[in-house]
Order: C-alpha cells, then structure tokens, then sequence
C-alpha cells in the first residue's frame, strides 16, 4: 500500500508526459501530412519541399518503414530529372511517374493517421486553378529566362517598333514635295535657274 501510494504520483505524471509526447509527435505527423496533400498540385512550393525533408525525422522507426521506403524512392526520382537534348520529350514521362510516386507516398502516410485514401483519390481529388498553373510556369520561365540572360546565351529583344513623329514637320515636307512635283509639271523645259554673283552687283552699285 506504501508502495503503490509513493508511486502512484509518479507513475500518473511519467504517463502525462508520454501521452503530451505521443500527441505532439503525431500533431507533426498530421501537419506534414496535410501540408503535402494541400501543396501536392504545387510540388514547387517551399511548403511541399520542407514538409518532404521533415518526413524521415517524424516517420522513424520500424511502424513507419513502408512510409520511409514510399519516401526514398519519392526523393530518388526527384533528383532523377531529364537532362539533355532529350529532356523535352522524356519530361511529361517523368512528370506523370512524380505524381504516381507522390500519390504511393501520401496513401502510405495516411493509413496510420487515420486517413483510408488510395492512389486515384490523391491523384485525381486536387483543385488546381488555371491561374495558378499559368502563373508557375511564367514563374518558371522566367528564371530560366533570367539565368540564360546572366550567363549570356541569350540577348535582350531590342526591336524597334517606332520613332517620336512630328506632325508639323511631316505636313511641311508634303507641302514642299507637292510644290516641287507641280513646278516639274509646269516647266516643260524644267526649272530656270539664275545664278546670282553677289559681289559683281554690290561692286557695279
């Protein structure tokens, strides 16, 4: 009776604290896990990549193994993109096996938490706006736009569309050519010229 009054305070506290660790551990598990069900149509995102590298250090140990397998494989064939002359052609391939290898992943982190989704419904359940696909892909191009730049493969377009115009000066040359045009018509012969010595008539004066 001694005994278990002593350790009966301990006991409570050292379970209070193991059942506060299991929820915070899992709080974590579920915050990686919505966060890359909510950003798996933006893979690019900053969010995606930190909750990607935050899954072998909450997901240890031995009830999560097919989780770390699902992700090292997930990772492998991240780093894994088409290079080339070729990469144009191969990357629709390895954009369509990243979101199967992705969906794997998400299905296997969601059975232990709780969550009975399977590879169609991670694939296909996502709402993805135009805009912010267009707006990815501008993004996208324009840092390699940028990099091409800084690297000198590629040159500023410096087409010239058009010149400052003036419009008194436009209408002063019509007048002149139209006057000229009708001075040629009129002298058949063409426009007499006199040639003027300025200095023999300022002297004969």
């Amino acid at each position: 009776m001694v005994l278990a009054v002593l350790l009966a305070p301990i006991l409570a506290v050292q379970i209070q604290k193991w059942l506060e660790h299991y929820r915070a551990k899992r709080e974590r598990q579920l915050k990686i896990f919505k966060t890359l069900m909510a950003s798996r149509a933006t893979s690019l995102s900053p969010a995606h990549v930190e909750a990607l590298n935050l899954i072998d250090l909450e997901f240890h140990g031995d009830k999560f193994k097919k989780i770390r397998k699902a992700w090292k494989t997930y990772l492998d064939h991240l780093g894994d993109v088409p290079k080339g002359k070729d990469a144009e052609t191969m990357l629709p391939i390895w954009n369509e096996k990243n979101a199967d290898l992705l969906a794997v992943l998400l299905m296997e982190m969601g059975k232990p938490l709780g969550y009975d989704f399977d590879v169609v419904h991670v694939k296909k359940g996502i709402y993805l706006p135009e805009g912010h696909t267009k707006l990815e892909l501008e993004q996208d191009l324009l840092r390699k736009g940028a990099i091409k730049l800084l690297y000198g493969d590629s040159r500023i377009k410096m087409d010239i569309t058009s010149f400052p115009v003036d419009n008194v000066a436009i209408d002063k040359q019509k007048k002149l050519t139209e006057e000229l045009l009708k001075a040629f018509q009129e002298q058949e012969k063409g426009i007499p010229i006199i040639v003027r010595d300025d200095k023999k008539s300022s002297s004969s004066s």
